[in-house]
């Protein structure tokens, strides 16, 4: 007979250090002849929000699988719900669980179940948005949008995402006007200025896009380098590569040993077609929620910002700089393996492979694997030999 899974054991162990009690009472349940059942079968719960008896091993290692960033989490959270399928705290905890782990097509169907319950929240109705907008639903995915809470994140997400509905419904000037409830908002008038110069592009308005890109590129203290990028590429497709060039110049000396600045010189250098990084409705949002992740980030608050990021990488499954930035925030979050695949999602042929492979020896020294580390470390400094800190 095999032994208990090592996690229980753990799990035992970090019980009854802080929570003796807590440990002999599942003990008695246990082994007392005490069932955990109401006599059909199913378990009875120990409190009224509280998982059955009979799924409790299951939640209570999903507990402790999801404190040491063990990916297997999410399905010791099914398990337990699968005991108890109507429990909202079950429903939430194995819904965030599988967005953590990047389990899209599952937590969107668990978020169908939340909603019918009523317990849903923002977080779910914010994925239904996103899935009816995915599936080229507009009018369904603005009603969810309508249903969020004017509070943190949602008075920056609710505006510009409807924006982007609206674009792809080819409506400029009403996609434009959808982003007024961030002028009257400290803090969010960058966001929609940037939002602006994005519609104005997509749309082809140039001359209005380039001021504008040119205004938030210069501006001081600058926030995201992806205007740089898109107002490289109109300055590029309307002929004018030398200004696009001088304006890189001034960001790499702004901004040394970017990796990101030093592939679009590069791409412009060789002759090759930059793209504006907000080309279509679906990226646009991929990016708002990327960068909303990140603010998360330096806040700290790690699974928040894992959650955004992850829904960003939903709608933009190839954008690279989506999969380095969970590598960072789910390593920060503990979350090792997650972060190593989040890595590994990127190519060898990606202009940003060698920083995935200085953040995955990063990542596997923290998780205690040194020969791991030294062997990414390795592949980093083959094309990047002259980091001198790697070294």
């Amino acid at each position: 007979m095999k032994g208990p899974p090592a996690i229980l054991v753990r799990f035992v162990g970090h019980v009854a250090k802080r929570c003796p009690a807590v440990l002999m009472s599942l003990f008695l349940v246990a082994c007392a002849g005490i069932d955990g059942t109401d006599g059909s079968g199913r378990g009875v719960r120990l409190a009224p929000d509280g998982p059955r008896v009979e799924g409790l091993r299951a939640y209570l290692v999903a507990g402790m699988a999801a404190g040491e960033g063990d990916p297997r989490a999410a399905d010791f959270y099914l398990a337990a719900l699968a005991d108890d399928p109507d429990n909202p705290r079950l429903l939430r905890q194995a819904f965030l669980s599988l967005i953590i782990a990047g389990r899209m097509r599952e937590a969107a169907g668990l978020q169908e179940r939340l909603t019918r319950s009523g317990e849903g929240g923002d977080l779910a109705r914010l994925v239904a948005a996103l899935r009816d907008f995915r599936n080229g639903r507009a009018e369904a995915a603005s009603r969810q949008l309508d249903q969020l809470e004017a509070r943190g994140f949602e008075q920056l997400i609710r505006p510009v995402i409807k924006a982007w509905i609206i674009a792809g419904q080819g409506h400029r000037d009403e996609a434009l006007r959808a982003l007024s409830p961030l002028d009257s908002r400290f803090g969010l008038m960058n966001y929609a200025k940037m939002e602006r110069a994005f519609l104005l592009d997509y749309f082809g308005d140039v001359e209005r896009a380039a001021v504008a890109y040119k205004a938030l590129v210069y501006a001081k203290g600058l926030t995201s380098l992806q205007p740089v990028m898109s107002y490289a590429a109109l300055l590029q497709r309307t002929g004018r590569a030398q200004e696009a060039k001088a304006m890189l110049a001034d960001m790499r000396r702004l901004y040394p040993n970017n990796d990101f600045l030093e592939a679009i010189s590069a791409s412009l250098t060789r002759g090759e077609r930059l793209k504006p990084v907000a080309s279509k409705p679906e990226g646009a949002v991929a990016l708002l929620l990327f960068r909303t992740a990140g603010d998360l980030g330096r806040q700290r608050a790690w699974r928040p910002a894992i959650v955004y990021a992850r829904l960003a990488a939903w709608l933009a499954p190839r954008m690279s700089d989506v999969h380095l930035r969970l590598g960072a925030l789910l390593s920060a979050a503990g979350y090792h393996r997650l972060a190593l695949r989040a890595l590994d999602r990127l190519p060898s042929s990606d202009p940003l492979y060698p920083r995935a492979q200085r953040q995955k020896a990063w990542v596997y020294r923290q998780a205690g694997e040194q020969e791991k580390a030294i062997a990414a470390l390795e592949q980093y400094l083959v094309r990047h030999p002259e980091d001198d800190e790697a070294w």
